[in-house]
């Protein structure tokens, strides 16, 4: 077969591709798609693999056994049987990833895919660019922390949704951006020593488009905009971006091919701007294992050369003071992490490690299905992870990849992620032992893969970080046949490589589809939330409408996802209220959206809560749909038993249908799990119903609150107010004086508002 372009053209292409993908890869993030940085990377690197998979090669292939290809197949083949219908407790969400986290079957493959093009494109020059593009990468990324600690910003993040003191560039999670810092600094350090500088006639040029480049990106951030007085458009910021990360990056690689110790110190700000404590052991694991292996070489000879007194004290200083200044919070919490090792270790990792063993043992040989943690993750957690994380959240996975892969693909799975591991051991020990080895590229890979492991044990892999680990996996296969392997022959392009690609093009293409979707779901869920804080009528009809068309464009073009349904089932119960006539039939359109979302993952408990809800809308129209309800509600908690939203629901679905000693029971159960919410949770029903007339089952309520957490002021300091609206001015001043002391302020309790005010108005006489 005659390549399509001529070898030399097909290879500068491959290489393009390759360094595009390590360069771009970490930096990439969307503001147009609900998930904003995980989806556009996904994306990007499938189209990649896809591209260079496509492209007929001439360039031959190493032959002989790769270890670290075989033991990544067994892998993918552990991945693919814990993805079975008979296994996963999510089938749908094994093959594509659960939402947020998309390590699915499908990534799976990519990543696989990837190895094969690394391992047929490298060779040791472009193993050198490849280090050398990853180190730009990361300066980048740290650059970008730096600049969001000062408030120049390429995005208007959401407030909520991000975590004061701890930056996150593009990766979209402190411990995510520390992480790939961590495994980024030892292959800085492992930059061509040897290389040239750029020459001082074309240095000018160089430094003025390194200017031009970070007055682009800084022209794109909301905080310079603001200070010039201008507002650019969304086009004009995002060609701003792209042609500063494009300056920026081909200036800083021509004027500084060498590692250097203002780069350490920007990777070092990058990764404690961060808080990431994993990240910090990962980068001293790192770092420790680089300078070990790279003891007595000329490596680090030639990184610290001898400098002035003058110099490392003025350094040491500035550096003193950057660290002070960006490693503030982390130093904080690393140092309280060490005092309270114990309580650290209890509210950040071991409501979620513990729960991960329960699912080994319940599922111990194949797990409960590739990337399915989330969804079963309820059934197994205790009330601490509500109280500590939030009633209404999930884990994603149970950081910490050996449990993780126990939790959801078994001690198959497990037994396969190990055997990787030994391959890798194999390998690089070969690799070391030969005597002709320039052992500078093959330390820092080391040391890398370490520093990947070491926040595996806190954190968890994402794209960008499992892609360099692929990266990692690739090189050292490299290093390790470059000497001892001197044959060659054809890279195989048999009918059976044709065939296989034809039936994993539409994987490929699938992420294709999904960023659609998303930019659709998005569009969608913003129409949604204007809608709630719009006044007009009208224009609240125009929104609902527009959410609906959105949230059902993304469930067409991706069916398997069931986040998409959901969200229409939202979309068309968000209609109800507005409809006189047709109310019943918005509902029923939320309840064969809510029931299919719920047949698609039929473990999660979130989506039978929601079916609970929409039955008991439905039995205002038909009493019939009140057994539907407490039913739905019953297997919410089989499923999350130590949620006690789902129980006080259940408690009040069984009270609906007249099985009042049950309700009792659920109700106490509730109490049992989280008292203080569950006493919350009856006051807001006491003040609905008192608002509805129906004045003593309100009271009743409050009772049975009080009852149940006697501690807890807020189901007092409703009583007293309904008591102030009864007259009974005696009884409210004896629930407010008792407020009083349970919670004195409403800084304390934000829930407790105007107490004084309530409280002399019934003093009076």
């Amino acid at each position: 077969m005659r390549p399509l372009f001529p070898t030399p053209v097909r290879a500068k292409v491959a290489e393009l591709a390759v360094l595009s993908a390590v360069l771009f890869t970490p930096l990439l993030f969307s503001l147009g798609t609900r998930d904003q940085f995980e989806l556009p990377k996904l994306t990007f690197l499938s189209l990649l693999a896809l591209f260079l998979l496509l492209i007929p090669t001439g360039r031959p292939a190493t032959p002989g056994r790769d270890p670290i290809l075989g033991a990544l197949l067994l892998l993918f083949l552990a991945q693919a049987v814990s993805c079975l219908p008979s296994v996963s407790l999510n089938w749908r969400a094994s093959l594509l990833g659960d939402y947020e986290n998309f390590l699915g079957l499908s990534t799976s493959l990519v990543l696989l895919a990837w190895y094969l093009v690394l391992t047929r494109e490298l060779t040791p020059p472009l193993l050198e660019k490849a280090l050398l593009y990853n180190g730009w990468a990361a300066l980048l990324s740290s650059l970008y922390a730096v600049a969001q600690r000062f408030g120049y910003d390429l995005a208007p993040w959401n407030p909520a949704s991000v975590s004061a003191a701890r930056e996150f560039a593009s990766m979209g999670n402190p411990n995510f951006l520390a992480a790939y810092l961590a495994m980024s600094v030892p292959l800085y350090l492992a930059g061509p020593p040897g290389g040239a500088p750029s020459s001082r006639k074309g240095s000018p040029v160089l430094l003025l488009l390194l200017a031009a480049g970070i007055l682009l990106l800084l022209s794109a951030t909301f905080k310079f905009g603001g200070l010039l007085g201008i507002r650019p458009p969304a086009p004009a910021r995002t060609c701003a971006i792209a042609l500063g990360l494009l300056f920026t990056g081909v200036s800083l690689v021509r004027l500084s091919p060498r590692p250097s110790l203002p780069g350490l110190l920007l990777l070092l700000l990058g990764v404690f701007s961060t808080g990431s404590r994993g990240g910090f052991l990962a980068l001293l694991a790192g770092l420790s294992l680089w300078a070990f292996l790279s003891r007595g070489s000329r490596d680090l000879k030639s990184f610290l050369p001898p400098l002035p007194k003058t110099l490392l004290w003025t350094g040491g200083t500035l550096a003193m003071a950057a660290l002070g200044l960006f490693g503030r919070p982390f130093l904080g919490r690393l140092l309280d992490s060490i005092a309270h090792a114990g309580q650290s270790l209890e509210t950040s990792r071991l409501h979620i490690w513990r729960p991960a063993l329960k699912m080994i043992e319940a599922h111990p040989w194949f797990g409960t299905g590739l990337d399915s943690f989330k969804t079963a993750f309820p059934a197994y957690s205790g009330s601490e992870f509500g109280r500590i994380d939030g009633l209404f959240v999930s884990s994603r996975t149970a950081h910490n990849e050996l449990l993780q892969a126990a939790a959801t693909t078994g001690l198959v799975g497990l037994a396969a992620f190990l055997l990787l591991w030994a391959a890798f051991l194999f390998v690089a020990v070969r690799a070391w032992r030969q005597p002709s080895q320039d052992r500078r590229a093959l330390a820092a890979i080391l040391a890398s893969a370490f520093a990947f492991q070491v926040q595996n044990l806190f954190s968890f892999g994402v794209v960008a970080i499992n892609f360099l680990w692929i990266l990692l996996l690739a090189a050292l296969s490299l290093l390790a046949r470059a000497r001892t392997q001197p044959g060659t022959r054809p890279f195989p392009r048999s009918l059976a490589m044709g065939l296989g690609l034809l039936l994993t093009l539409p994987l490929f293409l699938l992420p294709v589809r999904r960023l659609a979707a998303d930019l659709a779901f998005n569009l969608g869920n913003a129409a949604s939330e204007m809608l709630k804080r719009e006044p007009d009528e009208g224009k609240r009809r125009s929104l609902s409408d527009f959410s609906i068309v959105r949230n059902l464009r993304a469930a067409e073009l991706l069916p398997l996802e069931a986040k998409y349904r959901l969200y229409l089932g939202l979309a068309f119960e968000q209609r109800v209220p507005m409809e006189e006539k047709e109310a019943k039939v918005w509902a029923l359109r939320a309840m064969e959206s809510y029931e299919r979302t719920a047949s698609m993952s039929r473990s999660n408990a979130y989506y039978r809560s929601n079916l609970g809800r929409i039955y008991t809308q439905m039995a205002e129209w038909d009493p019939t749909y009140r057994e539907q309800a407490q039913e739905a509600y019953e297997r919410a908690v089989e499923l999350a038993p130590s949620n006690p939203l789902f129980l006080c629901q259940w408690a009040l679905a069984l009270e609906r249908a007249e099985k009042g000693e049950e309700a009792v029971l659920a109700l106490g159960k509730a109490f049992q799990v989280d008292a203080d919410f569950t006493a919350k949770f009856l006051g807001q029903m006491a003040v609905t119903d008192y608002d509805q007339g129906d004045r003593v089952q309100a009271f009743r309520r409050l009772a049975a609150a009080i009852e149940g957490h006697p501690q807890g002021p807020e189901a007092y300091y409703v009583r007293g107010r309904l008591y102030l609206l009864e007259g009974r001015k005696r009884q409210a001043a004896l629930d407010l004086l008792k407020v009083k002391t349970l919670a004195p302020t409403p800084e304390k309790n934000p829930a407790i508002q105007d107490l004084d005010l309530y409280l002399e108005e019934a003093q009076k006489n």
